[in-house]
Parts: structure tokens; C-alpha cells; sequence
């Protein structure tokens, strides 16, 4: 899966550590919208997306 077309500036990504790696590898998890409106995980760089959701307030209680 690719991401949709979205404007400049909808997502934003952020490294997703992997132990042992001396540099920020190919994990990332992308967010669209401000608040995150959706969600989305790439182990290959940017190749595929999975989407995913998460719970309202992060699952916090």
C-alpha cells in the first residue's frame, strides 16, 4: 500500500528505533493530520504502508 496524495506538510514521520542499528534504518511511523488522524508503519523505507489505528488519547487512563 502507498500513501494517498495528501497536501504538503499533512504527514509527519518519525524513526522507529532498531536495536543494535548505528543509524535511523528503514522503520518509520507516519502520521497524517493535525491531530493525527491517521496512522501508518513502514519497515521498507517508504515501499509499503500498513495502516493502523490507535485508541482515543493513546489508550490512556
Amino acid at each position: 500500500q502507498r500513501l494517498p496524495q495528501r497536501p504538503r506538510g499533512y504527514y509527519r514521520e518519525y524513526t522507529v528505533r532498531t536495536p543494535d542499528l548505528g543509524h535511523r534504518g528503514a522503520r518509520r511511523i507516519v502520521t497524517g493530520g493535525d491531530p493525527p488522524e491517521v496512522w501508518y508503519y513502514t519497515d521498507d523505507h517508504y515501499e509499503t504502508f500498513r495502516g493502523f489505528e490507535v485508541p482515543p488519547n493513546g489508550g490512556a487512563r
